[in-house]
């Protein structure tokens, strides 16, 4: 039993960042969202809300578009949705492999292991941080150096 179980309550959680780039068991987990960019590589543009249990219908004051039991009704998306989107999701889905989350983490540490040597400070300590890396850089340009046209 989970700690939200104990309490009566339903686990949301907010995976978009963590969404195939780390192994993870939602079984227990009421809604999940996640997005086709980030970790699982497509272009950034569709917001999903993953869910595993029955959904009741829209409040008629919610905008039908907000809510999750309209698209469970229609088993699918009910709107138009740029199809470009779609097909690059489609592509991040199909190359998706067993060994992701494995190289994700060889990566993550990779870059981890190269910031410290160079001298940089890693802000999140090993056992909290994500095998995810994002990263930050703040390009100096040397004044030397023409701009590129």
């Amino acid at each position: 039993m989970t700690i939200s179980q104990a309490h009566g309550l339903k686990l949301c959680l907010d995976c978009i960042s963590t969404f195939s780039a780390l192994e993870l068991d939602l079984c227990q987990v009421y809604l999940v969202t996640a997005t086709s960019g980030k970790a699982l590589g497509a272009v950034a543009g569709i917001a999903m809300v993953l869910y595993n249990n029955s959904l009741m219908s829209a409040p008629k004051r919610l905008q039908s578009f907000l809510a999750l039991g309209t698209y469970h009704t229609a088993r699918g998306i009910p709107f138009a949705i740029n199809s470009n989107l779609v097909d690059a999701l489609t592509t991040a889905l199909d190359r998706f492999d067993e060994h992701r989350c494995n190289r994700s983490a060889h990566d993550g540490a990779t870059v981890r292991r190269s910031l410290r040597k160079a001298g940089m400070k890693v802000l999140a300590p090993k056992a909290a941080a994500s095998p995810a890396v994002t990263l930050w850089c703040h390009l100096i340009v040397h004044p030397s150096v023409s701009a590129i046209n």
